[in-house]
C-alpha cells in the first residue's frame, strides 16, 4: 500500500520564506506610498509641482472680485446720491446754537416745520437794518428788510433775501407749497402782493397781486391782511388752498387762492353792516354768519368742511413799521425778546440788544 512520506520542512527554508514575503511587501509599500517617503524626510518631485489653476477658475475668481467692488460703489455712491428721492441724509446733530447778528433788529420770527424730518425744519427771521431815530424809545427802521433762513438744527445761515418794501405779515406755518415736506412762508409786503417763499432756498414761487379795482384804496398802507387760513384742496391739485380776509378804509373782502400757483379761486366783499364794530372778522366768524351774503358759486358748506385742523399756529397780526425797544431804565435800554417753540421740543428766542442795535438768536433743546 501506498503511503505518502513525510516531508519535513527546514526552519531555515521558512524563514527564507516569510523574509521573501516581508521584503516584497515592504518594497511595494515604499514605491506606492507618499506618506511614507515623507515620513523619511523624501519629497518626490511631483509633490512640488502644483498644477497651475484653469483659464475658467481664473475667470471666475476675477470676476468675483470685480461684482463686490462694483456693488460697494452702487450702494454707497450712485443709487443714494443721484436721485433727489434717494439722496442720502445730510450729517446734521440737532443741538444748540447761537448766532449774533450785527446791525440787523429782528421784527419777527416763523418756523418752518417739517413732519418728516428735523433736520429741514427753518428758523425764518423777519429783520432790517438798525439806525437811531431822533426820539425816544429806539426805533428799528423798516426801510430796507431783510429775510434770513437759518437751520433750526445746527444755527447755519442758508439764505438770505433782500426786500425793498417793508414787510407787514409773515406766516411759514400754513401750506407746504411745493410738497417738499417742510411748510413754506406767506409774505405781504406794503407793496400789496401776497408772495410764497420756499423755506429752504428763500426763492419766490408765486405772488398773487390784489387787483386796485376791488380793493379801492387811496394809500397802501391801509391794505391789511385780517386773517389766513388754510383749506383743504379745492382745485384738485394735491396742494391745500388759501382763505384770506382784507381790510382797507373803506372795504373788506374774502378771498380763496390757489394754494399751489397763486390762482384766484374766489374773491367778493364783506357785508359789514350787520357786524359789530366791536366784532373781530375771523374766518370762522364769516364762514358761520348768515347776514354775510357770498355769490352763487360759492359753496360755503363745502368750504366750511375743509378748513385744516392740524394743529397749525394762527396768524400773526400784521408788522408795525418800525420796532420799538422799551424804555430806558438807568440809561440803559432793555432788551426785546422774541419767543418760539417748535413742534420738536426746542426753544428759539431772538434777543434784540437796543443798545446796540443787533440781535442774538439761541435755540435750546428741551428736555423731555
Amino acid at each position: 500500500m501506498y503511503k505518502p512520506v513525510p516531508q519535513v520542512q527546514s526552519s531555515n527554508e521558512g524563514e527564507d520564506s516569510e523574509s521573501e514575503l516581508f521584503n516584497s511587501s515592504t518594497l511595494n509599500f515604499e514605491e506606492k506610498s507618499p506618506q511614507y517617503e515623507r515620513s523619511r524626510g523624501v519629497a518626490p518631485q511631483q509633490q512640488m509641482e502644483q498644477p497651475s489653476m484653469s483659464t475658467g477658475r481664473k475667470i471666475a475668481l476675477v470676476f468675483s472680485i470685480v461684482n463686490c467692488v462694483v456693488f460697494i460703489i452702487l450702494f454707497l455712491w450712485i443709487l443714494p446720491c443721484d436721485f433727489d428721492t434717494c439722496k442720502a441724509t445730510p450729517h446734521v446733530k440737532t443741538k444748540d446754537w447761537e448766532v449774533k447778528l450785527v446791525g440787523k433788529g429782528v421784527q419777527a420770527m416763523a418756523m418752518a416745520s417739517s413732519p418728516t424730518s428735523r433736520l429741514k425744519e427753518m428758523v425764518i427771521l423777519l429783520s432790517s437794518e438798525t439806525s437811531h431815530i431822533v426820539s425816544t424809545p429806539y426805533c428799528f427802521s423798516n426801510e430796507s428788510n431783510s429775510l434770513l433762513g437759518i437751520r433750526a438744527a445746527d444755527g447755519k445761515l442758508v439764505w438770505e433775501k433782500n426786500f425793498t418794501d417793508a414787510i407787514q405779515y409773515i406766516n411759514c406755518s400754513l401750506i407746504d407749497v411745493n410738497n417738499d415736506g417742510v411748510d413754506d412762508c406767506l409774505l405781504f409786503p406794503v407793496a400789496k402782493r401776497l408772495s410764497s417763499l420756499n423755506s429752504l432756498t428763500g426763492d419766490v414761487m408765486w405772488e398773487f397781486h390784489f387787483p386796485p379795482y376791488d380793493l379801492k384804496t387811496k394809500e397802501d398802507s391801509d391794505l391789511q391782511i385780517l386773517d389766513i387760513d388754510a383749506v383743504a384742496d379745492l382745485d384738485n391739485d394735491t396742494i391745500p388752498d388759501l382763505a384770506i380776509i382784507t381790510s382797507d378804509s373803506k372795504k373788506k373782502f374774502f378771498i380763496g387762492i390757489s394754494g399751489k400757483n397763486g390762482e384766484l379761486l374766489w374773491r367778493f366783499p364783506l357785508n359789514t353792516s350787520c357786524i359789530a364794530i366791536s366784532q373781530t372778522i375771523s374766518i370762522t366768524y364769516v364762514m358761520s354768519n348768515p347776514c354775510l351774503k357770498e355769490p352763487p358759486d360759492f359753496d360755503r358748506k363745502n368750504i366750511t368742511g375743509r378748513f385744516l385742523a392740524n394743529g397749525r399756529s394762527s396768524s400773526p397780526p400784521n408788522l408795525p413799521p418800525c420796532l420799538k425797544c422799551d424804555a430806558l431804565t438807568s440809561g440803559i435800554p432793555k432788551a426785546r425778546y422774541l419767543f418760539h417753540r417748535s413742534a420738536n421740543d426746542f426753544l428759539v428766542r431772538a434777543v434784540v440788544d437796543c443798545s446796540t442795535l443787533g440781535t442774538t438768536v439761541k435755540k435750546t433743546i428741551l428736555d423731555t
